[in-house]
């Protein structure tokens, strides 16, 4: 491919594009950053950038998303042979539109392994912006509509299990059938607290979290108390496993009991009888001790899960097709399951049993004033 080729591919991409050479040189700009952050890339192309920097009529720090000295910062930095790849997302007001923009640095490097110039792509993301946008406030909603009917139907199965004689054959029954309605309709509350907290969660409400010193064998005993019937119902035996010894945790207790509830359900779902599902806790790992974290992992017996979708699995309404599992859930609960232990600052992931099964383990931060 020659130059005049590929100077015709750049600039009649969507997504802007600006080269950056080591020297501090702009080595290609296209047209798309016209258009798109109101750049001109004739005034960018072979000039250095000490002499665009300052210049207020180009404005590149806004256009292009950095704040303060940022993009100053970077070039001498990229000057001195260094250069990050990254992604992050920015708005900027253009044409009277306010445009949502994701900007992505690519390193190039030479046969040395030294950096000989930078990659920045600009990518309008504005369309997809402001359609989720409008799922999120739809799915709200929705969800703060459906909380209140869920609750009250929630109370009256719960009046009329607490009303029912249990030494009257009529009232075993109902005591029977309430426990049944009230377990289907603890998972729906859950479901639609789920995603709630989903969208809360990704646009960064302060509230998504309310974090206390916390002791995690309590959050275990109430999730294995409300899921052990299950369990059982399915030939599933149900335990757990904690260190004598855990840490005071740093958590919003609720939102990890909700983890936990959507990760025993899920491990019950995709284990069969006569299997195991058991939840571990454990602060000997010496790493993640330094770094102030626990591990948690909920443990299966189950046949499962390909490698090549444990990543998706966290993604929106994901699920695994075919014959791995026995129910069949939202696809939104390890999503859920995902942001949650993210916004705590820990990480998930899923594992191979060594017995057979899947783990999905998680880290949780620890209440550092208590914790030596």
């Amino acid at each position: 491919m020659n130059e005049h080729q590929l100077q015709t591919i750049l600039h009649n991409i969507n997504q802007g594009v600006l080269l950056i050479n080591a020297d501090g040189t702009v080595g290609t700009a296209n047209s798309r950053l016209k258009s798109l952050l109101n750049v001109p890339p004739d005034r960018l192309t072979g000039k250095h950038f000490d002499e665009l920097h300052d210049n207020p009529a180009l404005n590149l720090s806004e256009s292009f998303g950095f704040a303060g000295d940022g993009l100053f910062m970077l070039v001498k930095q990229l000057q001195a042979g260094v250069a990050l790849e990254s992604t992050i997302g920015y708005e900027i007001i253009n044409a009277g539109r306010r445009r949502y923009i994701r900007r992505s640095h690519i390193p190039i490097y030479d046969k040395d392994d030294n950096v000989i110039s930078l990659l920045m792509i600009f990518t309008d993301e504005t369309e997809i912006h402001e359609l989720r946008q409008m799922e999120d406030e739809i799915t709200s909603m929705i969800v703060h509509d459906l909380r209140s009917p869920l609750s009250a139907v929630s109370s009256t199965v719960r009046l009329l299990r607490d009303s029912a004689d249990p030494n009257d054959p009529f009232g075993d029954v109902v005591l029977e059938t309430t426990t049944i309605a009230d377990r289907a309709l603890r998972k729906l509350i859950n479901l639609v607290n789920s995603i709630l907290d989903v969208t809360r969660i990704e646009s960064g409400a302060d509230a998504a979290l309310h974090r206390e010193p916390s002791e995690l064998y309590e959050t275990v005993n109430m999730v294995v108390d409300e899921l052990r019937p299950m369990a059982a119902e399915m030939g599933v035996k149900l335990r757990y496993q904690l260190d004598a010894h855990l840490p005071l945790l740093d958590i919003d207790p609720e939102k990890i009991e909700r983890v936990l509830y959507n990760l025993v359900d899920n491990a019950i779902k995709f284990t069969p009888d006569t299997g195991n599902v058991t939840i571990d806790a454990s602060a000997s790992d010496e790493l993640l001790r330094k770094r102030g974290f626990i591990r948690v992992e909920v443990r299966d017996t189950g046949s499962g899960i390909p490698p090549d979708l444990r990543e998706r699995l966290f993604d929106r309404f994901q699920q695994i097709q075919g014959n791995y599992g026995q129910r069949r859930g939202s696809g939104m609960g390890l999503t859920f399951c995902k942001l949650a232990i993210e916004a705590h600052g820990g990480r998930i992931w899923i594992e191979d049993n060594p017995d057979g099964g899947s783990i999905f383990a998680f880290t949780l931060p620890v209440f550092t004033e208590l914790y030596e």
